[in-house]
């Protein structure tokens, strides 16, 4: 066998190993008219304090003299925190990105840019306003709402990137501000039917008040899987759920509830590969605000038995019409995975026959280009747990 020196492994294996930035490791290239597997990337909206990014531009952030942070971002106290939310990140200077027209910003959205297909804005409602506490605070109660860049951050980023898809996340405590900050953009908001179905109140979650501009989930990688979530819910949210989208024991309720996200107007349904699955709390990709070995962990098991989705999917997808052209959207996205590659997944699909979509939904107007076919299964990449 022939030795190899130990620094020409290593060099081998830099070669081998994209770094994060070597874009041009991952860009998957399709024929006309093929399949297409995409990526999701999620653009969190704050960085934290130990950043290059707060390292180098100090002056875009609310850091004092000694480079403190004078406020840091979280969540105002809710039902389900009576502390609130206390994330520690620095805040912006929206004043001073304003002047320099948004540069930093525009290099971020960029960089995400040459790695993803869609790119998903975190905390959407954070550019209206945004949750300011004081430095030093033990929890979220002592904070204040201050007005982000609202509308000229949107318009500035549109100007520079008139072809790029986005998704606005515009979960949690929406105002009429930040709901007309979402409409006028066109980025498409997000559904949640995990949400839907809380009897307190009226939601906005249930499917016959969507619009198709939107992105509907059965629940996100923050949520509780379906199995999960059906587990845990009240019995009323239980009943509601059930009565609401005809959920019967014949069928399933996990799978009634895909069913009814499929059937949805909305513009694309996404689902993580866990509810198709039926897997429960053990396979819960994040709990939101808590650090341990279990977020970010979960891998599909390699036995698992993909192709056996499909004359599950198929039915539940054409019935209401919303087969792409070529075919089953969960045959192909099932070709296409293996259990290596694909720890979540999700299906888009069409509700409308093409011309008819293509004069009502900007989004799959863009869709719609040479550049961008019709069809798409959407995955997110997988790797190494990244957050809590």
């Amino acid at each position: 066998m022939e030795h190899i020196p130990k620094e020409k492994k290593r060099a081998k294996n830099r070669r081998a190993c994209p770094l994060p930035g070597d874009e041009s490791q991952l860009p998957v290239h399709y024929s006309a008219g093929e399949p297409r597997l995409e990526i999701i990337g999620d653009l969190p909206i704050y960085v934290p304090y130990d950043s290059c990014d707060v390292w180098a531009n100090p002056s875009l952030f609310q850091l004092d003299e000694t480079g403190l942070p004078t406020g840091v971002a979280g969540c105002p106290p809710d039902y389900f925190s009576a502390d609130g939310q206390l994330w520690g990140n620095p805040l912006y200077d929206w004043e001073r990105m304003r002047q320099t027209d948004y540069a930093w910003w525009k290099e971020r959205i960029a960089a995400a840019a040459r790695l993803f297909d869609v790119i998903r804005i975190d905390h959407f409602r954070g550019l209206e306003s945004y949750w300011a506490i004081p430095y030093g605070d033990k929890t979220a109660r002592g904070g204040k709402w201050v007005k982000g860049p609202g509308h000229d951050f949107v318009r500035a980023m549109q100007e520079r990137f008139p072809d790029l898809r986005l998704i606005a996340e515009d979960l949690g405590f929406l105002t009429d501000d930040v709901i007309r900050l979402q409409k006028d953009s066109g980025w498409p908001g997000m559904k949640v039917l995990e949400f839907a179905f809380d009897s307190r109140e009226p939601s906005n979650y249930l499917p016959h008040r969507y619009i198709r501009n939107c992105i509907c989930y059965s629940g996100t990688h923050d949520n509780e899987t379906l199995a999960q979530w059906l587990a845990q819910t009240s019995e009323t949210a239980r009943a509601y759920a059930a009565e609401y989208l005809g959920l019967t024991e014949q069928e399933g309720y996990a799978w009634g509830i895909l069913r009814s996200g499929l059937a949805s107007v909305a513009d694309t349904f996404i689902a993580q590969l866990q509810d198709y699955l039926g897997l429960g709390a053990e396979a819960r990709m994040n709990t939101p605000g808590t650090v341990g070995d279990f977020n970010w962990t979960w891998r599909m098991d390699a036995d698992a038995d993909l192709a056996a989705l499909a004359p599950q999917i198929v039915p539940r997808a054409g019935i209401s019409e919303n087969l792409p052209p070529f075919g089953s959207s969960a045959q192909c996205c099932i070709k296409a995975f293996t259990a290596a590659d694909a720890p979540r997944w999700s299906s888009r699909r069409r509700n409308r026959p093409w011309p008819a979509c293509r004069r009502s939904c900007r989004w799959n107007r863009r869709a719609g280009s040479s550049r961008l076919p019709r069809h798409r299964a959407i995955r997110r990449a997988p790797g190494p747990p990244h957050r809590a």
